[in-house]
């Protein structure tokens, strides 16, 4: 589990530069530069304050950091499955499944 690469991933998906999303969140880019490489964690705080200026939750940060290794074993295909599924409702794929909630 890697929460900086989780980050990094999400903010580039939604088009951010570093500089931006550390902004938003109310911190210096080196922090986040830091987080982002690994060799710091955020604060719960700072997490959520991150996750707000990506507009996502903490949990769908959570998300991102689940790798294929770290699933059980006769269950990862599925999980997998899952797990892309997911991403793709928190990126900006999520108009085709509201969509599927209006009708």
């Amino acid at each position: 589990m890697n929460l900086g690469k989780a980050i990094r991933s999400i903010r580039k998906i939604k088009r951010m530069s570093q500089k931006e999303l550390a902004y938003k969140s109310g911190i210096i880019q080196c922090t986040l530069c830091n987080i982002e490489k690994g060799r710091t964690n955020p604060t719960m705080y700072t997490l959520d304050r991150i996750a707000e200026s990506l507009g996502v939750t903490q949990a769908h940060i959570m998300l991102f950091c689940v790798t294929e290794d770290e699933l059980p074993q006769n269950r990862r295909s599925e999980g997998m499955i899952a797990l892309e599924t997911l991403k793709d409702i928190i990126t900006d794929k999520q108009e085709k499944f509201k969509i599927w909630e209006k009708e």
